[in-house]
């Protein structure tokens, strides 16, 4: 992580007067990094990469928060206003994307990026984070090929409309996936993000691993496997075949 270090602390370094007209790009061969950011007066950033073949989208200088996962209200430029869950990394001012090539694809257009910490302030008050967001195609595409990300994909289509659980308002979970704890690294806890495709039956194909945290835990990996055995219905039972859609899955895991 000596990598993001360092690029973290450009961003700490960056002052009111500093351009923030591109996206700045960083290639360390060394470290396996490919980087893009854009930094803030007071440590606040946002930054795409791909790091050991793993893609992120990430902001940085927000209110610490402890644990893994942290709530926020979420706006980029005329969007309605959505509660999301993102990672917490190893910094706790960092706040990590569940969805992290679906909304680099989106901040690549520039604009604005609008995001909201409920009962962050030193008195419970609510912070505002707003991010004025250069347009930079080339700059984020570089990261997104860096890690074998399309550059554009129509499954953005279908994901922009999802809500926080992950499946159309038509569909329900008639057997979550369900799958084992990742071998290698020892991590007590972790977690993963995949798309999929519904079939008509219910089973899922196509499965996409969108991110995973820790990035070397092989949670990603577990999360495609559980898939396997995930099965989804019409909420309507009277209709039997499920439509062809893209759906989102977050799995959770920990060590008991």
């Amino acid at each position: 992580m000596k990598a993001l270090a360092a690029i973290l602390a450009v961003v700490a370094m960056t002052t009111a007067a500093q351009d923030t007209s591109d996206w700045e790009v960083i290639v360390d061969p060394d470290e396996d990094l490919t980087a893009a950011f854009v930094a803030y007066e007071g440590g606040r950033g946002v930054l795409a990469r791909c790091k050991d073949e793993s893609f992120h989208l990430l902001v940085t200088g927000l209110a610490p928060e402890e644990g893994v996962t942290r709530q926020m209200r979420v706006r980029f430029q005329d969007d309605d206003w959505g509660q999301q869950s993102w990672f917490v990394g190893e910094e706790a001012q960092t706040a990590f994307s569940y969805m992290p090539a679906f909304y680099a694809r989106r901040l690549r257009e520039g604009g604005t990026l609008d995001i909201i910490v409920s009962e962050a302030g030193p008195n419970g008050e609510n912070l505002r984070y707003v991010f004025e967001i250069p347009a930079s195609a080339s700059a984020v595409n570089q990261t997104l090929e860096a890690c074998g990300k399309p550059v554009d994909d129509p499954r953005d289509v279908f994901l922009e409309d999802l809500p926080e659980n992950g499946l159309p308002v038509n569909l329900e979970w008639a057997r979550q996936p369900s799958g084992s704890y990742p071998m290698g690294p020892t991590y007590t806890r972790g977690v993963a993000v995949v798309s999929c495709l519904t079939q008509p039956d219910g089973r899922l194909r196509e499965c996409v691993v969108e991110t995973e945290w820790p990035a070397d835990g092989g949670f990603g990996q577990a999360a495609l496997r559980a898939t396997r055995s995930g099965r989804l219905r019409n909420v309507d039972r009277s209709v039997t075949e499920v439509p062809t859609v893209i759906i989102s899955w977050t799995t959770n895991f920990r060590m008991e």
